[in-house]
């Protein structure tokens, strides 16, 4: 088994809004802040081509059901996806099994605000024996593999404080359910990203850089 990563730069691929659904179109308008609004555009655009791509369909007659948390699926399909995004970059993965990704800029936060509401308290006491660049830095890896794994169970945040994971032991990930792996992507700073998979094994991971010529 492989997992699909696809890197798709948003200020570079200025994608049509007539590639989108009618609902993504209002969803568009709605943003007022010209480069926020482009580069929505150009997520679900490179979305809808992607997936094109592997499922034989026109990008427009793909049709996206969400669950009770709003993760997506192509209904039926046995092809499972998932997207992120920060800033000028989004990230889509795709697999046979469920999968999720997540994808942080690395940028100033207020860790003691937010680090409570998500991490549990081995996580913040491993966070409170660092400091500066460091501890911002562990902030997001923790972040994003946390967010990776929620996503791939679809289950939304009410998972955050279930499981725990080690950044300086020789597993990442300890769930509550043995059959899922979680891996860190290198992605060139200031970025940091993971994925979740239901699969005992981290496969490996191909990547791809989504062009508009697509």
């Amino acid at each position: 088994m492989t997992v699909d990563l696809w890197r798709i730069p948003l200020d570079r691929n200025p994608l049509s809004i007539d590639t989108l659904s009618h609902d993504e179109q209002i969803r568009a308008d709605r943003y007022k802040i010209p480069t926020a609004r482009s580069r929505f555009i150009a997520t679900r655009s490179a979305l809808r081509l992607i997936l094109a791509g592997y499922t034989g369909q026109s990008p427009t007659s793909l049709i996206f059901h969400d669950n009770d948390f709003g993760k997506p699926s192509l209904g039926d399909s046995p092809i499972h996806f998932n997207l992120s995004h920060s800033a000028d970059l989004a990230l889509l993965v795709i697999a046979n099994v469920p999968i999720g990704v997540d994808l942080e800029q690395i940028r100033p936060i207020d860790l003691k605000a937010i680090a409570p509401t998500v991490f549990t308290r081995p996580e913040r006491e491993y966070l409170d024996t660092l400091t500066g660049k460091d501890q911002i830095e562990a902030f997001f890896r923790l972040w994003t593999l946390k967010e990776a794994w929620m996503k791939a169970r679809g289950e939304g945040f009410r998972l955050a404080h279930r499981f725990s994971i080690d950044l300086t032991g020789p597993r990442l990930f300890h769930p509550e359910s043995p059959d899922w792996s979680l891996g860190e992507l290198s992605l060139a700073s200031p970025y940091v990203g993971a994925f979740a998979l239901h699969s005992p094994a981290l496969p490996d991971v191909q990547t791809f850089d989504f062009k508009q010529s697509l």
